[in-house]
């Protein structure tokens, strides 16, 4: 795992796995486009709108774009049971 920022295009359909700057783990998922399109954080990185989320303050921000391919918003969510199952490994 490397420590870096992450970048919203990557190998279409893969996961990449980095830690934070600010501590924690984010898992980022890239769809067919290779645009990113959710990012599985498992501590608030400093969030403090998600510092009551799950035991460990862990979260999803899933991406959205315009139609040209330009960001226009992450927001943060709770996981879900799947995605606490699916990635239980870091959380």
């Amino acid at each position: 795992m490397k420590t870096s920022q992450v970048k919203f295009e990557g190998v279409p359909n893969s996961i990449t796995q980095t830690i934070n700057t600010k501590g924690g783990i984010n898992r980022n998922y890239y769809g067919e486009s290779g645009r990113q399109y959710k990012q599985i954080s498992n501590s608030h990185h400093n969030h403090k709108a998600v510092m009551s989320f799950g035991k460990n303050d862990e979260h999803a921000h899933d991406y959205f774009y315009d139609k040209d391919g330009n960001l226009i918003g992450r927001p943060y969510r709770e996981l879900t049971d799947e995605e606490r199952k699916e990635n239980e490994d870091i959380l």
